[in-house]
């Protein structure tokens, strides 16, 4: 509780915003919506925006796809004063997912900004014989080379929110640059922080609705592999797993194994560099890292999510010794990335919006 803190919290869009969540109570209802309603590029607002794909070149000899979100209306040059906010997806999302489309709406239709969104679906094997890009818990160092090359064009706010595990990517980067991350300010909307065994989700999936997440994230993560394959096939190590050899156990490994922890063993773990999965959840992990962050960070997690546990969230006395973090844990309201209503458009994003304001004033 600083004077900063409460200038922050308690500016008028702000408090309105952040203070009433809107969203479907049915928690698995709210999570499909997230994932399948109509794209809102379809209607009026997608015609106030023009979009566009960038392939980034990194030092190992890829690229970084990206999608730019911009008003029509943007002048050219672009004036160094427009913010600009970085978009990281989940999982088995890019940035032609809704959610992801939706917080770019209301970005550049609302407010007039830029945004822009990071597709890391595409893999390369970097010398080193270790994957780089893909959807993973852990970032390999994308992040800081995509912030890093914004920033040098930039010199206004940048701030960046990172749905799902894309939030679990982002507070990961913050937590290991500290001072150095070239944000001014950033949001995590429902993101594990936590992939530990205390994290039964991802470790121990019981419950029907929980089998039946792993079912879909596994399959989405078997097309990207398939997508993938040409590049995967190069790495010494997933090339000899069970899923690329041609044998009855390589065909049935397709049928049979349906967690999201099967593709991880097979294909992301070693293709990471780790030796086992505790390893691997350890790195993910970003809960204990919370401490080490030096920019304003607001995380919102609804506590009837059904891919993050309860248990898992962050709460106050996680934060405690640091002023930069704000913790939005909403009771009945939200499910996974499901803070959304016809005609409102996404809670979560706007709220995430009204505190860059407050951080930028």
């Amino acid at each position: 509780d600083t004077a900063r803190n409460r200038r922050l919290l308690y500016d008028k869009l702000s408090s309105d915003l952040l203070s009433e969540p809107w969203g479907f109570k049915n928690c698995h209802f709210a999570s499909l919506l997230a994932q399948v309603r109509p794209s809102p590029s379809w209607f009026r607002w997608g015609s106030l925006v023009r979009r566009r794909i960038e392939h980034i070149p990194t030092p190992d000899g890829g690229s970084l796809e990206v999608e730019h979100f911009e008003p029509t209306d943007l002048p050219n040059p672009v004036p160094s004063n427009i913010p600009i906010v970085l978009i990281f997806h989940g999982v088995n999302g890019s940035s032609r997912d809704v959610y992801v489309e939706q917080g770019a709406l209301h970005i550049a239709v609302e407010r007039g900004w830029r945004a822009i969104a990071l597709n890391y679906g595409h893999v390369r094997v970097l010398d080193e014989n270790l994957l780089a890009g893909g959807n993973s818990f852990f970032d390999n160092g994308d992040l800081n080379f995509f912030i890093s090359h914004i920033r040098k064009s930039h010199k206004g706010f940048l701030g960046c929110i990172g749905y799902s595990m894309g939030g679990a990517k982002l507070v990961q980067f913050l937590g290991r640059t500290g001072e150095y991350c070239n944000i001014d300010a950033a949001c995590a909307i429902s993101a594990p922080l936590d992939f530990t065994p205390r994290n039964v989700t991802v470790y121990n999936p019981t419950t029907l609705a929980h089998k039946f997440y792993h079912m879909g994230i596994s399959l989405y993560l078997k097309l990207w592999m398939i997508r993938n394959y040409d590049v995967l096939k190069k790495h010494p190590k997933i090339s000899r797993a069970k899923p690329f050899r041609r044998t009855k156990s390589g065909f049935m490994w397709w049928i049979t194994h349906n967690r999201v922890t099967d593709v991880d063993n097979a294909i992301i773990i070693p293709g990471k560099g780790y030796t086992n999965r505790d390893q691997y959840y350890n790195d993910a992990s970003s809960i204990d890292q919370l401490e080490n962050i030096k920019i304003p960070l607001l995380c919102i997690t609804a506590k009837n999510d059904p891919l993050v546990p309860v248990d898992i969230i962050p709460r106050e006395s996680d934060v405690n010794n640091n002023e930069n973090i704000f913790i939005i844990n909403t009771e009945r309201i939200g499910g996974h990335i499901g803070f959304w209503l016809p005609g409102k458009g996404c809670w979560a994003t706007k709220g995430c919006l009204a505190f860059f304001d407050s951080v930028n004033n």
